[in-house]
């Protein structure tokens, strides 16, 4: 995209510009004169060029004031959409209806043809109103839009868009030579062998990608048995000291049963010592009776008494 005119922004300027705001004796004006700026008829002659790659759509010539004069319609299409471009009061016109027109070649020179002073009537059309159209009501002027909003919109985008693609395919070489010095590949080597070592590489990473799934799938599955063998551990640890507790518990009663024992035997050893020394001393009577040293009367008694010793008591538990 690019204006009609050479050095537009420092050698013209916009003589009536465009919309409801600059009015006609027809209406709203849908287009913007283009002048030198040099004044009067100074820019007669001087080149028109296409905005852009398009087809000329209509080539008419009007002799009467105010008219058109000699103008032409070249119908655009791009993102934008379709537009009709529309330069009148031509001097010359020098394509023909039909004619197919790059961006920047020449389609017709400034004049004055159906009006006064020289200038370039530019117009772009949203839809096709027809050679003549002209927006006498605003509901009329939303079929045209700001020329040189347009063209300066779609110029800009267009430089961004190139500037783009330029950084896009820079980054894309950079990025190839890089791989390819990774890969270890000649310097010289072709884009095919760049991306059969890329596949190549892809698959091995696909490859490794699907071991380490298994490898984490193992350890999750070893943490979650660690996991169980832990709670195991801490039950058992709990049974044991459970176990402990009531061992001790059991030998602290074993202990006390063993002093209740002991405190018994040590009552009837005593006993039994007792009983022992006093059959000793029986016997000692018993023969000192015998020998006539005891009167037997005292002996019975004595007897008696000793028997009676024998008769085992109640030992108190």
């Amino acid at each position: 995209m690019r204006y009609p005119v050479d050095d537009f922004k420092t050698k013209w300027n916009i003589s009536a510009g465009f919309g409801f705001g600059d009015k006609t004796d027809y209406g709203s004006h849908e287009a913007v004169d283009i002048n030198d700026n040099l004044g009067g008829n100074n820019d007669l002659g001087k080149p028109l060029y296409a905005i852009c790659d398009g087809k000329v759509t209509s080539v008419h010539t009007h002799t009467n004031k105010p008219s058109f004069g000699k103008h032409l319609h070249i119908k655009i299409e791009g993102p934008w959409g379709i537009r009709w471009v529309h330069y009148a009061h031509c001097n010359e016109i020098l394509v023909i209806e039909g004619q197919q027109v790059k961006e920047g070649d020449t389609v017709a020179t400034i004049g004055n043809s159906g009006t006064v002073y020289a200038h370039c009537h530019l117009a772009v059309k949203k839809e096709p109103t027809g050679v003549d159209a002209i927006a006498k009501t605003l509901e009329d002027l939303k079929q045209w839009e700001n020329p040189i909003a347009f063209i300066e919109s779609w110029m800009k985008s267009k430089m961004e868009i190139e500037k783009e693609l330029f950084e896009e395919l820079v980054g894309k070489a950079t990025t190839r030579d890089e791989i390819a010095k990774q890969l270890a590949l000649p310097g010289d080597a072709s884009t095919d062998t760049v991306v059969r070592s890329l596949r190549g590489l892809q698959g091995t990473v696909t490859s490794l990608q699907s071991d380490l799934s298994g490898a984490n799938q193992e350890v999750k599955n070893r943490i979650e048995q660690a996991g169980r063998y832990k709670q195991s551990g801490d039950e058992s640890a709990k049974l044991l000291t459970a176990c402990l507790d009531a061992t001790g518990e059991k030998d602290k009663t074993n202990e006390k049963m063993m002093g209740q024992m002991q405190g018994r035997i040590a009552q009837l050893e005593g006993q039994v010592d007792t009983v022992s020394k006093e059959k000793g001393r029986i016997l000692n009577e018993l023969a000192e009776a015998t020998s006539g040293k005891v009167h037997m009367q005292n002996l019975f008694l004595r007897l008696v008494g000793w028997f009676w010793k024998l008769v085992p008591k109640k030992i108190e538990s």
